[in-house]
């Protein structure tokens, strides 16, 4: 059992009974009572920082909490590279950092599924969450990390460790990946929607971007300003890659129609992934 001093006891008193409507929690209660509250509150700290921090559409983490990541990352690779540079004929040269590569992605014409009336905003989320769940899955090392911005159909991730060249790579196979699904949607009736397309564009972070907001006298603001013109940067070469592919005489703008009864009672043996309403978030 946690032991709790008086000055603790009278916290979680103050904190309980301002929070909790009802609560009978007093000074004279027991030791245990008190601890078993503050374990409580540290569980539902835990809870309220997690949806702080979290977009509660797709469970990605929030483009502030994005931004103060990316800053820390780019902060600390400016500092090895400051570090670490070599003498040569006793002159200090920069060294190349590890390559980390700022992606910015964008649904081609997602806007128009949640004004179409056979399909409309819930058939929207449940596809938003869908994608950042191939973005999540693909994230896979502690210093990779991906949000969602002003809460559309727009997402920033960084893969540590990849290059322009890998990166460009592996976002082709998640273009292809999203552009040959063929959604199952639960609407009524239901509908089959295929061809969803995403544009992205790729930045390679230089450590000593942050030198170039040395404008701002406050470092964090300084870092934090770099880490938004590193995403800004992706987000250009995004725009240059959307008006490629509409120029492109292969570019399809999504398509749905409605499912026939085979594709409903199997969805599976249609090649079709089936998506839930956001209540479970989960394909089946």
């Amino acid at each position: 059992m946690v032991s709790l001093t008086q000055e603790l006891i009278d916290i979680v008193f103050e904190t309980v009974n301002s929070i909790v409507p009802g609560a009978r929690l007093t000074r004279e209660s027991t030791a245990e009572e008190h601890a078993t509250t503050y374990k409580w509150l540290l569980e539902e700290l835990d809870k309220w920082k997690y949806v702080a921090s979290h977009d509660p559409q797709t469970d990605l983490e929030t483009f502030e909490v994005f931004i103060t990541r990316l800053s820390g990352l780019m902060a600390e690779r400016a500092e090895r590279e400051k570090i670490t540079k070599p003498l040569v004929a006793g002159i200090a040269v920069p060294t190349q950092e590890g390559p980390a590569t700022v992606v910015f992605c964008d649904l081609n014409n997602y806007g128009q599924i949640n004004k179409d009336e056979n399909l409309g905003h819930e058939a929207g989320d449940m596809i938003l969450h869908y994608v950042a769940d191939i973005l999540k899955r693909s994230v896979n090392n502690k210093f990779d990390f991906v949000t969602r911005r002003n809460r559309g159909d727009e997402f920033v991730f960084v893969f540590d460790g990849f290059n322009l060249q890998h990166t460009n790579e592996a976002m082709a196979e998640i273009q292809k990946q999203i552009y040959e699904t063929k959604f199952l949607l639960p609407t009524r009736p239901p509908r089959v929607l295929e061809h969803l397309s995403m544009s992205f564009g790729c930045h390679e972070l230089v450590g000593t971007e942050i030198t170039k907001c040395q404008k701002a006298h406050d470092p964090i603001v300084q870092q934090r300003n770099a880490a938004k013109y590193a995403i800004n940067d992706a987000d250009a070469e995004m725009k240059k890659h959307k008006d490629a592919m509409k120029g492109d005489k292969d570019y399809k703008i999504w398509t749905q129609r409605e499912a026939t009864d085979d594709e409903i009672k199997d969805p599976k043996r249609h090649g079709l992934t089936l998506l839930n309403p956001l209540e479970t978030g989960r394909t089946l």
